[in-house]
């Protein structure tokens, strides 16, 4: 059996106990082509035990060797067997079973993009959730601008390492600096997928804003 198309890397640091949320949406997700990275600090044993209770996913935990988050991350692209890898944390979950099905399908539309950026679902107690988007260029960033979405985003494996992954030296801010790195690297492909539009189909969450393509 040849490698997965996707590596899901969640960090965990103090939200163990959230995790089986997560796991559950990835246990029901239609696409089989993938693999679930633990990666955690300090002792891993709550980390076993939880993938313990989920035999029919393929999890593998992964020690890392330093807390913050791009250190977290650079564990999650070096263990990594897929051709893509998502981040996420134990509070995050796929709304949908056919999340990655569509990220499949958008993979082979776009011919292996470096990265598939995507919307957010953003909720209100005063209102309907919407769906929300924010553009993604290299003028929203040299303001300083990092939308939330983003850090649900798919990358190419090698495009990291390209990079020579995230560093080490920003404690918060490793996505938004890959982020710039990344559109300054010549012949980028992204791709901007219009998941505001799907939201909208799927689960009747009305769109704040269209996604575009840069």
């Amino acid at each position: 059996m040849g490698n997965p198309l996707f590596s899901i890397v969640i960090l965990v640091r103090n939200s163990v106990h959230l995790l089986p949320l997560c796991l559950d949406t990835l246990r029901s997700q239609s696409e089989q082509g993938f693999e679930v990275l633990l990666i955690g600090t300090g002792s891993l044993v709550h980390l076993y035990d939880v993938a313990h209770a989920y035999p029919d996913l393929s999890i593998r935990v992964c020690p890392s060797e330093g807390t913050s988050i791009s250190e977290m991350m650079n564990t999650g692209v070096r263990s990594a067997a897929g051709t893509y890898l998502q981040f996420l944390h134990p509070e995050d979950r796929f709304l949908s079973q056919h999340g990655l099905s569509c990220l499949s399908a958008l993979v082979q539309e776009e011919k292996s993009p470096d990265l598939i950026y995507s919307g957010a679902l953003m909720r209100d107690r005063t209102g309907p959730s919407e769906a929300v988007s924010v553009s993604l260029d290299l003028g929203v960033l040299q303001k300083g601008t990092f939308p939330l979405a983003f850090r649900s985003s798919c990358f190419l494996k090698n495009t990291l390492l390209e990079l020579g992954g995230f560093d080490r030296s920003f404690k918060y801010r490793g996505l938004f600096d890959v982020a710039c790195r990344l559109f300054q690297k010549k012949h980028c492909a992204l791709f901007a997928a219009d998941v505001c539009s799907q939201m909208e189909n799927l689960f009747g969450f009305p769109p704040k804003k269209s996604l575009g393509m840069h």
